[in-house]
């Protein structure tokens, strides 16, 4: 391989290696970037001389720099050609300065934010003194403790967390009492961020209440139902569909309420019997 070179690697393990062609752009000439993530922006170069990884371009709409290079221009990336005159040396010069003072304004803009950041996370401590400041899972199960007995007294939790290689989560499970939208209302907050399945992704979410009280990568909740609960849901239903063929408690508990109260439902499971108690037990509050 040669020596101070920068290459752009192809194939599986970075079989193929392309070096990365520093200069050969015009100064001035006009170039865009974009993908499915950014939209795309014309940007101008405006250094001749190359670096390891290209000349140096500024964004025309939102002043940020970056680099690129003959090379990235003529592979399969986002980067493309622009039909348009070239900017003059006084005009790169314009977009060197504004790009210098849009850094200055970011950094700023950061700064202020994270200040703004420890003061909403020290009020929210002010404001909770009854629950414990600190960061990571341990801390956030035990407010979700606290947080469940003082919203729902006399009602049995069970909050239990765990660590994997992937993360970290807290279940919290218990039977009847509150629904699970109104148990979640106050869980899901000490959640760190979002899964998204379409993409196999994971969002972290910084909020300043994590920050003060905790957090867990999954946060998860299940609500039981005791023979009573499910007894009342059966009757609810009975009396909104008709009776027929309505199962029995038991039969619910072992997955076996088939048949609906509409009659003839057969292959439809959001109508048959086994369904529709779990959701109608899911919003009733006991």
């Amino acid at each position: 391989m040669e020596t101070g070179k920068a290459f752009l690697l192809f194939g599986s393990g970075g079989r193929t290696m392309v070096p990365i062609e520093q200069s050969g752009l015009r100064l001035g000439q006009v170039v865009s970037y974009g993908d499915m993530a950014n939209p795309k922006q014309k940007a101008v170069v405006v250094d001749a001389e190359g670096s390891t990884y290209g000349q140096k371009v500024v964004f025309v709409e939102d002043y940020h720099v970056s680099t690129v290079s003959k090379t990235y221009l003529d592979g399969l990336g986002g980067w493309q050609y622009e039909d348009n005159p070239d900017f003059s040396a006084e005009e790169c010069a314009f977009l060197i300065q504004r790009s210098q003072e849009a850094v200055v304004k970011r950094e700023k803009a950061g700064k202020e934010a994270a200040e703004a950041f420890k003061i909403e996370v020290a009020d929210l401590i002010k404001q909770h003194p009854h629950l414990i400041p600190g960061r990571d899972r341990v801390t956030a199960a035990k407010n979700i403790r606290v947080e469940l007995a003082k919203a729902f007294p006399g009602v049995k939790f069970s909050v239990k967390g765990r660590s994997f290689s992937g993360g970290d989560d807290i279940n919290v499970s218990w039977t009847d009492g509150p629904t699970s939208k109104q148990v979640d209302a106050i869980i899901d907050k000490y959640s760190a961020g979002s899964f998204d399945g379409s993409d196999d992704s994971y969002t972290y979410s910084h909020s300043a209440w994590i920050e003060a009280f905790g957090d867990a990568k999954y946060i998860m909740s299940t609500r039981h139902y005791s023979d009573a609960l499910v007894d009342k849901a059966i009757k609810i239903i009975g009396a909104e569909y008709g009776n027929a063929e309505a199962p029995t408690v038991e039969q619910y508990n072992n997955g076996q309420a088939n048949g609906s109260p509409l009659g003839n439902a057969e292959g439809n499971y959001h109508w048959n019997w086994q369904s529709l108690i779990n959701r109608t037990a899911q919003e009733i509050a006991a």
